[in-house]
């Protein structure tokens, strides 16, 4: 009788000292997918932008787009844009 109340204290300070442990994982983890999907997508708009400006179009189509593609976008909050 006396072992069996010793291992449910133990299994209760297990879990104390595991549950912390798996949450820092769980935010490891989210955080890394974030920062991945951040990375991808800023390299996905910087390849986007180089071959718009390839292409060889005038100036001001290509400032008049790029300014109304860049503000409907939602990946990037509170920018502004502005033409030269």
């Amino acid at each position: 009788m006396r072992n069996r109340i010793n291992q449910t204290g133990f299994a209760a300070v297990e879990t104390v000292i595991v549950t912390p442990i798996l949450i820092l994982l769980f935010v490891i983890i989210v955080d890394f997918g974030r920062v991945m999907y951040y990375s991808i997508s800023t390299a996905s708009a910087a390849r986007n932008a180089a071959a718009m400006g390839s292409r060889g179009a005038t100036y001001a189509t290509d400032t008049t787009l790029l300014t109304n593609l860049a503000q409907e976008d939602d990946f990037i909050t509170d920018a502004t844009v502005q033409s030269r």
